[in-house]
């Protein structure tokens, strides 16, 4: 395989941050204890990317898509994400 995109999510950045946000600031602190073990799992997917592209040249990247929704989605007015609560 010579080229990947991975799809990250928007879960992987610190919690407590600023905005707007940019991927320079993923590292910059632990994603919400919600999503702990995936945020992290998809922190290193990136990371991954990263270090395959350094070592063997390969065109391996990530994308961060952002306001996705589906119909499974936590609509809720209080805690869901942000385009679910605005359907809501």
């Amino acid at each position: 395989v010579k080229k990947l995109v991975s799809c990250l999510s928007t879960c992987i950045f610190p919690d407590k941050t600023t905005y707007p946000i940019d991927e320079t600031m993923l590292h910059n602190g632990p994603p919400h204890n919600s999503n702990l073990g995936y945020s992290m799992a998809k922190r290193m997917v990136d990371t991954m990317n990263h270090c395959y592209h350094e070592q063997y040249g390969v065109q391996f990247t990530s994308l961060i898509p952002t306001n996705v929704y589906g119909p499974h989605d936590n609509f809720n007015i209080d805690d869901g994400h942000v385009i679910p609560g605005l359907i809501h």
